[in-house]
C-alpha cells in the first residue's frame, strides 16, 4: 500500500530564482506535513459503522492481519518485531514465599518505575528494571487486600511527599507518605491518614487527578476515600462516601446495605481528558460515572450488564461464536487525543476488543449513555490465518492502539499476544501486526512505562491536539515499553517502531539487496519507507554504523527516479502552414482541410518533473524534523520585550535532531 496521491506533485522543468526556489521548498514541506496531518483517526479507520453510529466488525479479512501465517518476503517485511528483556525477582523476595500464610498479590507502579508484592500483611516494593532498591513495610497487623500509588491533594502535605501509598485491609485503609532521595524510594513509617473499613472489604483501589481516591467494594458499590488536613465534622479527618447508594449511605452501618447478590467491583479506570470514571464488576457489568467538567463531582450515568454487551457484540459479529466475545476481562480508556468519538475499549476472554462511546451525538459534552460502536477480532479469524489464536484471555492492556492479551492456553504458563498497528502501512483501515511472548507461570500485572519527550507538547499542538502517528515521531522518541509481572520476575516488552523493524529487516537480510527489503518499500509506500531509512542513515550510534550504510544504499537504490510528464496527449512535430496551403493526410481525413489565412506555430508543451520517492521521502523526513516549530510562533510577549516561545530544553532537543 502506498500513499501515492499526496506525493505526486509536478514542477515545470525550468530553473527557479533563489527566492522562488525557497518558496517552492517551503510548499513541499507544507505538503509533506499535510501527509502526516491527514492520517485517518481511529474511528475513521474502523469504518463507516463507527462514524455512522450503526456499528461494525473487523478482523475477519486477511488484510486486517496481513503478516499472519506467511513465510514469504511480504510477510517478512511486515513482521512485528518485539524486544523482550527478563529480570528475575530480588533474591530476598524468593525466600519470603516459603513463609506465606494465606494471601499474595503483585502489581506495578510504572509512574515511579517500581513493582510491588504483598505477602499477608507485608508489602515489598522494588525497581523492576534491575531488581534493586528493595523497600518494605510491615506495620500492618491484617492481610493487605489492595494497593495503589496515588497523587496527594495539593496543599495538604509537605513538598517532599510526592506520592501516597494506599493500603487496604479488612480493618482499615491507610495512606503512607512516599518520598525520593535521588533514585531511592522512601516510605514514611507512620500512616498519614487512616480510615476505618467499617465492614468494607475493598476489591480495587485507584487514585484520580486532584488527589481523589476511589475504592471498589466486594459488595459491588463504588466508594471514595475523602481526607483533609484539618479535622471536619465530628472531629474526623477522613470519611468514606458511597457513590452508588443513597446519599446517607456513608453514615449508615454496613449491615443495612443492599441485600442483593454481591458482584464485586474489580476494576476502576479514569479518563482524565474527559473526567469520566468507569467501573467493571466481576460479572462484567460496566458502569459509567460523570466526574463533572472540573473532575471534582460525581454523578452516576449508566450501568450496562455483560449480557447486553455480548448481545450487541454478537449482532455486529454475527458469524463469530459468542464465546469469543465474553467475558469482559479489562477496560481501557481512549483519551481525547487518540480519538474524539471512541471513549472506551473492553477486552474479552476471546481476545476481541469492543470499542464504545458514552455520547449519543458528536455535540454532547458530557456522558449520557454507553454504546457499542465496533468489534475488533484478534488474529486467527481471517480465511488464511493459522489455527493459533488467543484463548482463555484472563487479563489485558490497551493504550494508543497497542493491545496486550494475557492468554492461558495451558495451566502452567501464559502466552502474551502483542497486537499493534504502529509498524503497519498507513492507510484508511486498521491493519495490525502481532507477536507472541511466552511467560513462565501466570501474568499477574501489566502496564506501560510512558516515556515523555521535551517535544511532546509541540508535536501535540502541531497535530491540533491529536496524537501523532508513530512514524512521524520515531526519529525523536523511544520504542514503547510494557512491563509484565509474574512470579518469576519482570518481563519488559518493547514493540518495535517502523525504524526498528527496518533495522532488523536489514540485519536479517544482510543489506538492502533482497526481496524482503524491496517488499518493505512496496508495502509501506516508497516515500514512507525512504523517510524511515533516513532515520537509520543519519544515526550517529556506533552500533548502527553498518545499518546506516545499508539504509543509505536502500535510499539510493530503492528511492526511485524522477519522471518527465507531458500534459495532455503526446504532441506531434510542429507544423508550419502558409496562407492558402492545404494539409492532406489520407490516414486521417479524406477531404482537403480548410484553408488557413495566417501562419500558425504550435510549440510542444513544457515537460513537467514528477519528483521521485527519494525526493519526496527526503522532504517528508525533513518535515518531521521541523514540524514542532514550523507553523508555531518562535517569539512571545510584547514587541518591546520579546522572549522565546520555546524553552531551552526544547530548543536543545530540536537542535540535536537537526545536527
Amino acid at each position: 500500500m502506498s500513499l501515492v496521491s499526496p506525493y505526486q506533485q509536478s514542477e515545470t522543468l525550468s530553473p527557479h530564482p533563489p527566492a522562488e526556489a525557497l518558496e517552492l521548498s517551503a510548499r513541499h514541506l507544507d505538503r509533506m506535513m499535510g501527509v502526516d496531518s491527514g492520517a485517518a483517526s481511529l474511528a475513521e479507520k474502523l469504518g463507516g459503522g463507527v462514524v455512522g453510529g450503526v456499528g461494525g466488525v473487523s478482523g475477519l479479512q486477511d488484510r486486517d492481519y496481513p503478516a499472519v501465517g506467511g513465510s514469504g518476503p511480504e510477510s517478512l517485511a511486515l513482521r512485528q518485531g518485539v524486544k523482550v528483556t527478563r529480570v528475575p525477582l530480588p533474591a530476598e523476595l524468593v525466600e519470603h514465599f516459603g513463609h506465606m500464610q494465606c494471601n499474595c498479590s503483585m502489581g506495578l507502579f510504572t509512574g515511579v518505575e517500581r513493582a510491588w508484592l504483598t505477602i499477608d500483611s507485608d508489602i515489598y516494593v522494588w525497581r523492576y528494571e534491575d531488581g534493586g532498591d528493595l523497600a518494605y513495610f510491615d506495620g500492618l497487623a491484617d492481610t493487605i487486600l489492595n494497593v495503589a500509588m496515588v497523587t496527594p491533594k495539593p496543599g495538604i502535605l509537605q513538598p517532599h511527599i510526592v506520592h501516597l501509598l494506599a493500603l487496604s485491609t479488612p480493618v482499615e485503609i491507610v495512606l503512607l507518605g512516599v518520598s525520593f532521595s535521588g533514585e531511592e524510594m522512601q516510605l514514611v513509617p507512620e500512616p498519614l491518614f487512616t480510615l476505618p473499613a467499617d465492614q468494607l472489604h475493598t476489591s480495587c483501589l485507584v487514585g484520580g487527578v486532584g488527589g481523589r481516591i476511589f475504592m471498589g467494594g466486594r459488595d459491588g458499590h463504588l466508594y471514595e476515600f475523602c481526607y483533609q488536613h484539618q479535622e471536619g465534622w465530628w472531629g474526623k479527618k477522613t470519611t468514606k462516601v458511597c457513590h452508588t447508594s443513597s446519599n446517607l449511605a456513608w453514615i449508615l452501618p454496613g449491615f443495612l446495605g443492599s441485600f442483593a447478590e454481591e458482584d464485586p467491583l474489580v476494576q476502576i479506570v479514569i479518563d482524565n481528558t474527559r473526567n469520566i470514571l468507569y467501573s467493571r464488576s466481576e460479572k462484567g457489568t460496566v458502569g459509567v460515572f460523570d466526574l463533572g467538567k472540573d473532575g471534582q463531582s460525581m454523578e452516576r450515568v449508566v450501568n450496562i450488564t455483560a449480557q447486553k454487551l455480548v448481545e450487541e457484540a454478537s449482532r455486529l459479529a454475527a458469524t463469530v461464536e459468542t464465546g469469543n466475545l465474553k467475558p469482559i476481562v479489562h477496560l481501557a480508556v481512549v483519551p481525547v487525543d487518540e480519538d474524539q468519538m471512541i471513549h472506551l475499549v473492553a477486552l474479552t476472554g476471546g481476545g476481541a476488543r469492543l470499542y464504545l462511546t458514552t455520547t449519543t451525538s458528536s455535540t454532547d459534552t458530557r456522558p449520557n449513555t454507553l454504546r457499542l460502536l465496533h468489534v475488533r477480532l484478534p488474529p486467527g479469524f481471517s480465511p488464511s490465518a493459522p489455527p493459533q489464536r488467543p484463548v482463555k484471555v484472563h487479563s489485558g492492556f490497551y493504550r494508543s492502539g497497542l493491545a496486550l492479551l494475557a492468554a492461558s492456553p495451558a495451566e502452567a504458563a501464559d502466552v502474551l499476544w502483542v497486537v499493534w498497528s504502529g509498524t503497519m502501512p498507513q492507510g484508511n483501515t486498521v491493519m495490525e501486526g502481532q507477536a507472541t511472548v511466552p511467560v513462565e507461570g501466570h501474568a499477574w500485572a501489566m502496564d506501560e512505562v510512558v516515556s515523555t519527550s521535551k517535544l511532546d507538547n509541540l508535536f501535540l499542538s502541531s497535530f491540533s491536539g491529536r496524537s501523532a502517528p508513530c512514524a512521524a515521531t520515531q526519529h525523536c522518541t523511544n520504542a514503547r515499553k510494557l512491563v509484565v509481572l509474574s512470579a518469576q520476575g519482570a518481563i519488559m516488552v518493547e514493540p518495535g517502531r517502523p525504524v526498528d523493524c527496518l533495522r532488523q529487516l536489514l540485519l536479517d537480510c544482510g543489506g538492502p539487496d533482497s526481496e524482503a527489503v524491496q517488499s518493505y518499500w512496496a508495502l509501506q509506500g516508497p516515500e514512507q519507507a525512504t523517510a524511515t531509512a533516513l532515520v537509520l542513515a543519519t544515526s550517529q550510534a556506533i552500533v548502527d554504523r553498518q545499518v546506516a550504510d545499508w539504509a543509505t544504499r536502500a535510499f539510493i537504490i530503492l528511492g526511485g527516479e524522477p519522471r518527465l510528464v507531458y500534459p495532455g496527449p503526446t504532441p506531434g512535430p510542429p507544423q508550419y502552414l502558409s496562407p492558402g496551403q492545404q494539409s492532406f493526410n489520407p490516414a486521417i481525413m479524406s477531404t482537403p482541410s480548410p484553408t488557413y489565412s495566417t501562419m500558425g506555430y504550435h510549440p510542444a508543451p513544457h515537460a513537467e518533473v514528477q519528483f521521485s520517492p527519494r525526493h519526496n521521502g527526503l522532504y517528508l523526513y525533513l518535515s518531521r524534523l521541523l514540524r514542532p516549530v514550523w507553523a508555531a510562533p518562535l517569539l512571545s510577549g510584547p514587541p518591546d520585550a520579546p522572549k522565546s516561545a520555546l524553552s531551552l530544553p526544547q530548543l536543545s532537543a530540536l537542535m540535536s535532531q537537526l545536527h
